[in-house]
Order: C-alpha cells, then sequence, then structure tokens
C-alpha cells in the first residue's frame, strides 16, 4: 500500500516541476516581448489616477 502512495507523489512531483518550468518559459517569454515594460506602465497610469496626480 506504502508503494502507491509513493507513486503518486513521484507523479505529483513530476508534474509539478514541468509546470513550474512552463511557467517560467512563459516569463522569460514575456519578458524578451516587452510585455514586461506594457505592464510597469499601465501599473503606474493606475497608482497615479487613484492617488490624483495624472
Amino acid at each position: 500500500m506504502e508503494n502507491s502512495h509513493r507513486k503518486t507523489s513521484i507523479s505529483g512531483t513530476k508534474i509539478a516541476v514541468v509546470l513550474l518550468l512552463a511557467g517560467i518559459a512563459a516569463i522569460i517569454f514575456g519578458i524578451f516581448r516587452g510585455e514586461a515594460t506594457i505592464v510597469l506602465k499601465k501599473a503606474t497610469m493606475i497608482c497615479l489616477e487613484c492617488i490624483g496626480l495624472g
């Protein structure tokens, strides 16, 4: 019974690693496309509008 639990745990670990790598790849892809700059600009404008400076 313990062996089947171990298989599930290893399988879950593999899935977690694959999802982590996919997330990192998506972040790097977005940075190279310049999306980080766009998001930062939008966040700055929202903050300035909320404060009343923009």
